[in-house]
């Protein structure tokens, strides 16, 4: 990842303060402010960077952060912890 938008980190920032609990694309939407493409954008980045559990229900998939990180996704949750600071998204 490259860049980081201020919707992005705001949807990392709300699964980090949440970490029990599973989303559905249109609940991370309605939760950060984002537009539903970009909740779906951003939980499907997250999956598959390895920062969020992909639970596969119907009618939609469910997402929460995963509790620990493991060494190959460290790069990205530094990035998006660091892009959340600069931004002042807590």
């Amino acid at each position: 990842m490259k860049r980081v938008s201020p919707e992005f980190a705001r949807c990392y920032s709300m699964f980090r303060r949440n970490p029990e609990r599973w989303f559905s694309n249109n609940e991370v939407a309605t939760q950060a402010m984002v537009a539903k493409v970009t909740a779906r954008l951003a939980t499907r980045t997250l999956a598959e960077g390895g920062l969020v559990e992909v639970m596969r229900l119907s009618p939609a998939f469910r997402y929460r952060a995963k509790a620990t990180t493991c060494e190959g996704n460290e790069q990205l949750r530094r990035q998006l912890d660091d892009a959340c600071a600069v931004m002042e998204i807590s």
